[in-house]
């Protein structure tokens, strides 16, 4: 007879646990908070959005439980739209409780920002893939590669504190920070991802990355 063999299942990214913060008029030059995960994660994905007139704030650094955090991507901005948005992640990030830091390069940024584990996803590398845009119109989006295994987050910045997500996206964070209202979301991994949001006319940016497979 022949012999049978077995071939372990494909684990899918699985999402975790999200938290997120914001601060307005910002005193100081960082915005910190605590993320509590419920399983043991294998990365963490942390979204930023801020208000950048003229590119005069930036983001100097993101950790998380003191470990520095890669930035995945950021998007631009100019002189219509001031809008930010950027990713940071990490893989295999310390288990338990942990404080999240984003440091700005200056006092005065409107920032929101929001942290997302995951589970069953590569312990090397955070993200396979990643993308960005920004636009002054009703329709943001951004279109990347991603896989079914995988899980897509993004980080969203517009003028509509009322903005909703697009479908088969599960909003995670929302919240606002004067003039600049931030959001996330996540959704499920395919060949091809459209991460969208509807709002009212004005300046956004979004920025995506896919969380990479096991």
């Amino acid at each position: 007879g022949g012999k049978s063999r077995i071939v372990a299942a494909a684990v899918n990214v699985a999402f975790d646990a999200v938290s997120d913060a914001s601060v307005a008029n910002n005193a100081g030059t960082t915005l910190s908070w605590t993320h509590t995960p419920v399983g043991t994660p294998t990365a963490v994905g942390v979204g930023v959005t801020f208000l950048s007139i003229s590119g005069t704030w930036t983001i100097s650094g993101v950790t998380y439980g003191g470990n520095a955090m890669t930035q995945e991507c950021i998007t631009g901005s100019d002189d219509v739209n001031s809008n930010r948005a950027a990713i940071y992640g990490l893989a295999n990030p310390p288990s338990g409780a942990q404080t999240v830091v984003v440091t700005l390069n200056s006092a005065g940024g409107y920032v929101n920002a929001g942290a997302i584990s995951v589970t069953g996803s590569n312990t090397s590398d955070p993200f396979s893939s990643s993308d960005k845009a920004l636009g002054n119109d009703t329709a943001p989006g951004v279109t990347l590669t991603s896989d079914i295994t995988e899980l897509v987050m993004d980080a969203y910045v517009g003028a509509d504190a009322a903005a909703t997500p697009g479908a088969g996206q599960t909003q995670r964070w929302a919240n606002a920070a004067a003039s600049n209202k931030g959001f996330g979301s996540t959704e499920g991994g395919a060949a091809s991802v459209v991460m969208s949001w509807s709002q009212a006319s004005g300046g956004w940016s979004i920025a995506a990355a896919s969380f990479k497979k096991q």
